[in-house]
């Protein structure tokens, strides 16, 4: 399935990850990999932002997800190194807020809401890169939303609350 692939940028238990110049593309399960692709459609339809999805390869059970690389580092990247002003943390916090709001008005989730799979966009937006975790659910129904704010939380709390409390 990735034969004309070069060499993985990352293996785990459920697949491989390729970090190409313009495209990022992840080997999964067939099922896993259309959960992945439509994950990326109920982003987009929800506005919340994520990598544009390109293409998906399914064959012999296996499936490869291919979406755009977005070009800046993730978000705890970021904050570790201190390469954020504070205006632009004010504003990341912000388009982060907008992006699980609208998540979760659209009855999605995330469980691997956190800051390495996060990354701020050149249009001030925070994406998110990593949608293996995003599940869909009635919009009334509200289970696991607070499960993914506390894993933000614990990100924030853990990076030094960056911004203060406020942010």
């Amino acid at each position: 399935l990735a034969q004309n692939l070069p060499t993985p940028d990352k293996t785990g238990r459920r697949g491989s990850v390729w970090l190409l110049p313009e495209l990022a593309a992840k080997e999964r399960p067939a099922a896993a990999a259309r959960r992945l692709w439509r994950a990326s459609y109920w982003l987009l339809f929800a506005r919340v932002a994520c990598p544009r999805p390109v293409a998906l390869r399914l064959h012999a059970g296996r499936g490869l997800v291919f979406a755009e690389r977005l070009s800046h580092p993730s978000l705890a990247a970021e904050l570790a190194a201190g390469a954020l002003t504070p205006t632009q943390l004010v504003l990341a916090a912000s388009a982060l807020g907008t992006s699980v709001g609208r998540l979760h008005a659209h009855g999605l989730g995330n469980r691997d809401l956190k800051l390495e799979n996060l990354v701020r966009t050149d249009r001030g937006q925070v994406a998110m890169v990593d949608l293996d975790g995003v599940r869909r659910r009635p919009t009334l129904d509200c289970r696991g939303r607070g499960a993914d704010l506390g894993r933000l939380l614990a990100a924030f709390k853990a990076a030094g609350e960056p911004g203060g409390p406020a942010t």
